[in-house]
């Protein structure tokens, strides 16, 4: 999810990115493999995923600093309610 918000002199748009979208994609990858551990029959495999949860959502964090650190400005809720 995306919101812009044109700055005054029009020069600029400020991209915000939702946080909840990417808890979404976190929740939405753990359950897809919480779902694929209960239809099978996983020990050993159990770490590995895991593991692969927790470079998912370290990427998905990296990703979102990345953006935050992109954004010239941050706005705060109040902010985007009365845009």
């Amino acid at each position: 999810m995306k919101v812009e918000r044109k700055i005054e002199d029009g020069k600029y748009v400020v991209c915000l990115w939702s946080l909840s979208q990417w808890i979404l994609y976190v929740l939405t990858a753990s359950l897809v493999l919480n779902f694929a551990c209960s239809r099978h029959e996983i020990s050993a495999d159990m770490e590995q995923l895991e593991k692969e949860v927790q470079k998912l959502i370290t990427a998905f964090k990296k990703a979102l600093q990345r953006k935050q650190a992109e954004r010239p400005t941050t706005l705060s809720e109040s902010d985007i309610e009365t845009a």
